[in-house]
C-alpha cells in the first residue's frame, strides 16, 4: 500500500522464529497496518492480519514470539505516546489467525518480549508486564524505554536522552506475588 513500511525504532518489526524457517514482519504508516508471515526464509510473504485506520505515524512497531505457535504484535502512534487505541494482536496457532487482546495497555508500544511467564511491553512513556496465568497487567516502575532485552534474570532498557536502565525479573515477580 502507499507509504506502508516497517518501523525500525525497536529493531523488532521483523523476527525469525527459532528452529523454523518462519519469519514475521509488521508494518504501519498507511491506511492499514499488517502482519506478514514467510515460511520459506523470506522468499515469499503472506498477509496474516490487518488492522484498519492507521496513518503515517501509527501501526505495528513490534512482534515477538513465545514459541513457534504463540506470537504477539503491538504498536500505536509514536506522536501520541500516552494513549493507544491500537490493540495488541495475539496468535496461538503459528500466526495463522489473530485476535485483539481486549485489555491491552493504553500507551504506545515500541517493543514486546516474552520472559516466562510474562509478556513485557515498553514504550517511551511506560512499560508493563502481563502475567499469562493471571491474565493481568502490571505497570513497571520508572521504565519508559524504546527497547528492552533480557539477559539471564535481568531486563535492560534504553530510552531517550541516553537513558539506560535495568530491572530484575524478581521485581516483576514481586508485583504479582500478592495475586498468585
Amino acid at each position: 500500500m502507499p507509504r506502508e513500511a516497517s518501523f525500525a525504532a525497536s529493531g523488532s518489526s521483523l523476527i525469525h522464529v527459532p528452529n523454523t524457517s518462519e519469519h514475521f514482519l509488521v508494518t504501519g504508516g498507511s491506511q492499514k497496518s499488517r502482519i506478514y508471515k514467510s515460511t520459506d526464509q523470506g522468499q515469499t510473504w503472506k498477509i496474516q492480519a490487518e488492522v484498519c485506520c492507521t496513518d503515517s505515524s501509527s501501526g505495528f512497531f513490534s512482534i515477538a514470539a513465545k514459541n513457534k505457535h504463540h506470537v504477539w504484535a503491538g504498536g500505536g502512534n509514536y506522536l501520541r505516546i500516552n494513549e493507544n487505541n491500537f490493540p495488541i494482536m495475539e496468535s496461538t496457532d503459528d500466526g495463522n489467525t489473530w485476535k485483539a487482546i481486549s485489555n491491552s495497555p493504553s500507551f504506545y508500544i515500541e517493543k514486546i518480549i516474552y520472559s516466562k511467564p510474562y509478556w513485557i511491553v515498553t514504550g517511551p512513556s511506560k512499560s508493563a508486564a502481563y502475567h499469562e496465568g493471571l491474565k493481568k497487567w502490571k505497570d513497571l516502575p520508572e521504565s519508559h524505554f524504546h527497547n528492552i532485552i533480557q539477559v539471564k534474570d535481568m531486563l535492560f532498557g534504553v530510552g531517550g536522552k541516553g537513558q539506560l536502565g535495568k530491572l530484575p525479573i524478581a521485581q516483576i515477580d514481586a508485583l504479582f506475588l500478592s495475586e498468585k
